[in-house]
């Protein structure tokens, strides 16, 4: 089954909020999440994941985490030329829904990513609700503004590189100042941007940020 608990110095077990006093609805705990430190799982014995499974999702179908269906990241590309050519096609459709898909989602960047970011530290004080509603802002002018250069255009993938620093994490890297080159007809074009950053979680490719002329 897998385990959800913060792990022994995780971000997740400070920075926790008090409940309000005089509050006598909610329950004081010392970590961030739905799942306690050494403690049993409350999902285990009515849901699949003690079974090997994942957790099934509107299909109430059960997943075997063996196989690919058991992503970390579902919805990740396996390599950066699948994760452009995912992109490609989709900015080519204006299929909104496709390309949220292989961007990260707020769930991942807020429980996952975000707690090991420096602007996730104490001292920081940066509340991740901002930060994730700065990237959503900028990823939707993005994509209207690539949405107007790529729709209906019949281009093809030759490549795709990240020329920029990769930054390291516990848990992932981050590839930076990706470009992709395309052909139209034939004729091979400048690199050109569809994404800046794309986190890589052993593997598992998506995109951290679509491009911001």
């Amino acid at each position: 089954m897998p385990d959800f608990r913060p792990a022994a110095g995780s971000p997740l077990t400070d920075g926790y909020a008090e409940p309000p006093a005089g509050d006598g609805f909610f329950e004081a705990v010392d970590y961030i999440g739905a799942f306690a430190p050494g403690m049993p799982q409350w999902i285990e014995g009515w849901t699949t994941s003690d079974q090997g499974c994942l957790l099934p999702i509107l299909s109430g179908s059960c997943v075997d985490a063996s196989s690919g269906g058991g992503q970390r990241l579902p919805g990740s590309a396996a390599s950066l030329a699948e994760l452009a050519t995912t992109v490609l096609a989709g900015l080519a459709a204006a299929d909104t829904l496709g390309l949220a898909s292989v961007r990260l989602t707020e769930v991942e960047h807020n429980e996952m990513v975000w707690p090991e970011l420096p602007a996730s530290a104490l001292e920081v004080n940066y509340p991740v609700d901002l930060a994730w509603k700065n990237i959503r802002t900028r990823n939707r002018a993005a994509l209207s503004d690539l949405f107007g250069v790529y729709e209906d255009r019949r281009l093809s993938f030759v490549d795709a590189e990240c020329r920029g620093p990769v930054e390291a994490f516990e848990s992932f890297i981050v590839h930076t100042d990706c470009w992709v080159t395309l052909r139209r007809d034939g004729e091979l074009l400048p690199p050109q941007q569809l994404f800046e950053d794309v986190l890589d979680w052993d593997g598992e490719l998506k995109v951290f940020r679509y491009y911001e002329p």
